[in-house]
Order: structure tokens, then C-alpha cells, then sequence
């Protein structure tokens, strides 16, 4: 889901960027150097004395563009390596949502996305941030916002470019690869790993998942209860109609969901990667009843909308049985996502040995997300 704070800095690389030689590549298409962040200019940021205690070591950020196996043809994302020659494994972290296309992870080595992922890698590890698709060299189209399988192999495909990147580079570091993500990023995360446990394509040495989606039907049916609703982003409420209509070719238009004026806004492309989150938040209503159709809402309610539903239905992920060491993450007072979707998967894990539960005593959904940070390294550090 959204986060509204935005914090932009430049470190001292920002401006300069360097091309690297991807002649004997065979899934990446190109890669530069865009940054490099220092331990001093990351304990500035952070300002913080629990944050710089993971603060270890400078690292370089890398735009990759790579290509996928799936109909979208290309992506991009963003290498974080430390530079240290003790690196402890890789960690392939999944963002929370975002709508200007301008916190891409590749499209700005100093902003946001990757400014608040560096301490990952200062901390040690290789990082692996995919764009998603939808953004990055795939902006032009509509982001398949909380699809699993689109999530799932535009990380898939990441994780295997960065790792011929790796191995065609000699860059040392253990064997062990982590998996992460907060909000839409650990939905991302969840059905991640759910591919590569079924897959066996790689050995998950652990996971940390905070305050996802993994219900999303039931997620969605909370959203769109709009006489008890109280959530902190309409925003995004608005994106998984737009978004599933596009995904699966629902054929309706913006109106068929939304009131005047928003019905046009977002059909002309305020969810799109043009405005910032602030713009974008600034420009829906704090009331829900203003902004979604009674005809779509009583539809909805009344046993209609049978496609969406089962779109929501075929995405939901709470009932899967994870099989690698992994820690869930929620705050129960989540005023975003809905503390019941960590609750489940948890409770569907409820004897699983792989599986630890934590509640966020930060409680709310946007202090969560430091919390989470620092106990997922924690976690991490032990395997």
C-alpha cells in the first residue's frame, strides 16, 4: 500500500553514471552504475542511533534492465552491493505501493524506494529491488497492481539477471538468499516464495512478510464497505479496480466504478505514474461515499460483480502452506492493510515450524515499516 512520506536526498554519485559490458550476457539487456551511497550519507539520512547500529559499509546502486519470460518481454530494477568482501547473502525486497513513476527503484538511485533500502545493503547484503512491471521501462503500462503472477515473475526474472550479474562479475557472497517485503511488497514477497517453493527453483534460507494482503477478496470487500470504512488510502482502493479491470479485460470504464470527477481523473491517468503520491492524494475525496459509484457499490453487495470477485478470489493467498523459514509481521491497529490478512496466513500456519509470528507494537501501518525493517535484519543475521 501507499506510503505518503517521501524523503528525497542525493548522495554524491546521483548525478554520474557508468555503462557496464554486457556483451556475454543472456537475460540482461543493460546495466550502469547510477549511484553510490556512503555510510556517512546514510547515517544523515537515517539519523537515527537503532538505524546506524546496521550501518556498516558503502555500496554501489545498479539500474538493470533484464528480460523476462513473460508477455511484457523487458523490465528493469535496482542492484544494491555493498562493498565489503564478507557480504552475507541476497535479499530480494519487493516494495510497497508508489504512484509516480519517478520512485522507481531504476529510475532514481537516490530516491525513496532505494534511499530507505540502502541499509539493507549497508548492513551487508546484495539487494534486489525489481521495478514491477508497469514501471520503470515498463511504465506505459498500467501496473498489474497485487496480481500474484505478474508480482511473482517480475522477481523471479530479476533474481536470475542479478545472479548471472554476479557470477559473471566473481562478486563473492554466501549462498543464502532472503526474501522481503512491507504492504503490496510483502504481498509480492508472499507469492514469491509461493512460486519458488512450488518450483524448486531456489533454497529460501528466510523470509520476512509485513502487513500484506494476502486476503485480497476479503481486503477488497472491506474496502468497498463503504459505511464502515475507515482506511487511510483511497488511492489505493481505487488502483485494484483500475488495475483488475485492465488485468482481466473487465471492459469497463471508470465511470462504471467511480463518480464525477474522479471517474475522468483516473481514467486519464492519476494513478499512472505521472503524479506524485502527494498529488495523488490530494485529489480524492476523505469521504468514500464521494467517490465510488451506488450503483457499483450495490452491485457489489448484492451478489453481483461475479468476475472481479473471482479475480480477487484466484489472487488471494491466505490459506497457502508456507514451507521455508519465514516471520510474519502486522500491526493490529493497520488502518491501510487489514490486520486480519497477517492473522490468517498465520493461523493457516498455526503448527508449521517454518512459521513466526510477530505483532508490530508501532501498531500503525506507516510506523510499522521502520520496525519491521529492523527486525527483519535481526531475523536475517541469525541464518
Amino acid at each position: 500500500m501507499y506510503h505518503y512520506l517521501l524523503i528525497i536526498i542525493c548522495f554524491y554519485g546521483c548525478s554520474k553514471s557508468i555503462m557496464l559490458d554486457i556483451e556475454d550476457y543472456n537475460s540482461i539487456s543493460s546495466i550502469e552504475i547510477i549511484d553510490q551511497i556512503s555510510v556517512r550519507e546514510l547515517e544523515q539520512y537515517w539519523s537515527n542511533p537503532i538505524a546506524n547500529d546496521f550501518i556498516s559499509y558503502d555500496l554501489d546502486v545498479l539500474r538493470i534492465v533484464y528480460y523476462s519470460e513473460t508477455d511484457r518481454k523487458i523490465a528493469s530494477g535496482a542492484i544494491l552491493i555493498p562493498k565489503t568482501n564478507d557480504i552475507k547473502g541476497i535479499i530480494s525486497l519487493q516494495h510497497a505501493t508508489f504512484f509516480g513513476d519517478e520512485e522507481a527503484p531504476s529510475e532514481n538511485g537516490s530516491f525513496s524506494v532505494v534511499s530507505r533500502k540502502s541499509i539493507f545493503a549497508s548492513h551487508g547484503y546484495i539487494v534486489v529491488l525489481p521495478d514491477y512491471f508497469g514501471y520503470g521501462v515498463d511504465k506505459e503500462r498500467i501496473h498489474p497492481y497485487h496480481h500474484a503472477a505478474t508480482l511473482s515473475m517480475a522477481s523471479r526474472d530479476m533474481l536470475r539477471a542479478t545472479l548471472e550479474y554476479l557470477d559473471k562479475n566473481s562478486i563473492t557472497y554466501q549462498k543464502k538468499i532472503f526474501l522481503a517485503g512491507y504492504s503490496e511488497g510483502a504481498y509480492a514477497t508472499a507469492a514469491f516464495q509461493k512460486y519458488i517453493e512450488e518450483s524448486g527453483e531456489w533454497e529460501i534460507t528466510g523470509s520476512s512478510l509485513g502487513a500484506g494482503a494476502y486476503n485480497l477478496l476479503q481486503t477488497v470487500d472491506t474496502f468497498i464497505a463503504v459505511e464502515t470504512l475507515d482506511n487511510d488510502c483511497l488511492p489505493c482502493n481505487a488502483f485494484f479496480l483500475q488495475a483488475y479491470n485492465d488485468q482481466y479485460d473487465l471492459k469497463r470504464n471508470m465511470s462504471y466504478y467511480f463518480k464525477e470527477p474522479y471517474d475522468a481523473l483516473i481514467e486519464n491517468g492519476l494513478l499512472l505514474g505521472t503524479y506524485s503520491g502527494e498529488e495523488v492524494n490530494a485529489a480524492f475525496p476523505e469521504d468514500p461515499n464521494e467517490l465510488y459509484n451506488s450503483e457499483f457499490i450495490k452491485s457489489y453487495g448484492n451478489e453481483g460483480e461475479v468476475e472481479l470477485k473471482m479475480a480477487f478470489q484466484e489472487n488471494s493467498i491466505q490459506e497457502w502452506r508456507v514451507q521455508s523459514p519465514t516471520i510474519i509481521m502486522h500491526g493490529q491497529n493497520d488502518n491501510v492493510v487489514p490486520y486480519f490478512n497477517s492473522a490468517q496466513l498465520h493461523d493457516n500456519n498455526m503448527d508449521n515450524q517454518y512459521v513466526n509470528f510477530k505483532e508490530l507494537v508501532s501498531s500503525d501501518h506507516f510506523a510499522g515499516i521502520f520496525e519491521w525493517g529492523i527486525i527483519t535484519m535481526e531475523y536475517f543475521d541469525q541464518f
